[in-house]
């Protein structure tokens, strides 16, 4: 089976910046490296390895993973890209959008700049 790699980005107001990237770091599975950007406080970046049949997949199960993750936090936060990479191509997520059935999504490769 294909891996994926992930990179979700988080956001959180400022105030609350600490608790969420230490309860994204404590609560994160193994194998996932959570960071908070140095120069946009309150934004935190969730990367890991997936392992799906295709990005479509890939892309859900990391969605339902980070999201998991914020709501655990219990505080302000929300989800506001994310972006799978793999061998057949790229997709980027943000909300608003409904996360992708795999027979609709067209990898970045063939759609470049999308």
């Amino acid at each position: 089976m294909p891996t994926y790699l992930t990179c979700a980005v988080v956001q959180t107001p400022e105030a609350y910046s600490f608790g969420m990237d230490l309860a994204l770091r404590m609560d994160a599975p193994e194998g996932t490296t959570t960071r908070e950007d140095p120069h946009v406080p309150g934004t935190h970046y969730v990367e890991s390895t997936v392992q799906a049949p295709d990005l479509a997949t890939a892309l859900t199960s990391s969605g339902l993973a980070v999201a998991g993750l914020v709501a655990g936090a219990g505080l302000p936060g929300e989800v506001v890209e994310i972006t799978v990479l793999g061998d057949d191509g790229a997709v980027t997520w943000v909300p608003g959008v409904e996360l992708p059935a795999a027979d609709l999504l067209v990898p970045e490769a063939e759609h470049p700049g999308r």
